[in-house]
This record gives C-alpha cells, sequence and structure tokens, in this order.
C-alpha cells in the first residue's frame, strides 16, 4: 500500500503524524506548529500556505484549490509539492 492512501490529515485539520514525519523529513527552514489547523474543508488555511512559504522557500506556494479529500489523503498537486 502507499503512502499516498494514508490520511495526511486529521478531521480536525491537523496534521496526522505521517504528515508531520514527512514535514521533517524535508528539514523545513521554520518550526513547524503540531497542533496547527492546517486545512479547512480540504483547502490549506492561512496559516499553513503562511508557513509552507517561509518554510521552503525554492518550493512552489501551496495551491488555493484543494489539498486534501474528505478523509484527509492529500491530493496529488499536494504531494508534488510535498516531494
Amino acid at each position: 500500500m502507499s503512502i499516498r492512501n494514508s490520511p495526511l490529515f486529521m478531521a480536525s485539520g491537523r496534521a496526522t503524524p505521517l504528515l508531520l514525519g514527512q514535514i521533517r523529513r524535508r528539514s523545513p527552514l521554520q518550526p513547524f506548529q503540531s497542533m496547527a489547523v492546517l486545512v479547512d474543508g480540504g483547502l490549506a488555511t492561512k496559516y499553513f500556505r503562511d508557513w509552507w512559504a517561509r518554510a521552503f522557500p525554492l518550493r512552489q506556494p501551496l495551491p488555493l484549490d484543494r489539498i486534501a479529500d474528505a478523509e484527509g489523503r492529500g491530493s496529488d498537486r499536494f504531494w508534488e509539492l510535498l516531494n
């Protein structure tokens, strides 16, 4: 089973341990607030978009469209940005 089928976001919008691990593996330039709400209705929150831009300045910004489905799985576009 691919990790892409595993939830990255909880129903509360916070990161799952899997997403926290994926982010830490990429050595962000800014600390991550593990209790922060990252998605709302599948869309990245302002906090997450702002944090992403500071933590990964050489990566593309998070999209304004959905980055997660109703079960909390990351969209293909989000996985592309994460990798």
